[in-house]
């Protein structure tokens, strides 16, 4: 089992849409789960949507960086983020004639198969 520094067992929180109520819904739970004290609670996705929703849905959090949820800091005031960076597409010629979405998809397909 995959503790952080206090030994509380770490659970990882995957945030969701990023474009829809997952940022919101995620940064909520975690504040009501932060309050139990039960588990260090780590957020899978990219920091700059999650630091957004604590600033509007709970200001009272602040948002920390780790690189592994070991190094999760366990204070009830803070929002651990193992932070996943969201693709942003590069603008081309083609990609100015295509739907947003076309070219994220488009960018995050490139990015995907190079990791193969």
């Amino acid at each position: 089992m995959t503790t952080s520094k206090s030994e509380l067992p770490v659970l990882l929180v995957t945030l969701g849409d990023p474009a829809g109520v997952g940022p919101e819904v995620t940064v909520r739970g975690v504040a009501e789960e932060l309050a139990k004290s039960r588990v260090t609670p780590v957020v899978v996705g990219d920091a700059r949507v999650v630091r957004r929703a604590a600033e509007k849905w709970t200001p009272e959090l602040t948002v920390n960086t780790v690189e592994s949820p070991r190094e999760a800091d366990s204070g009830s005031n803070v929002i651990n983020v193992l932070d996943l960076p969201i693709a942003i597409p590069k603008i081309s010629k083609l990609a100015r004639l295509l739907p947003i979405p076309a070219m994220l998809l488009m960018s995050t397909s490139s990015e995907l198969l190079s990791c193969v």
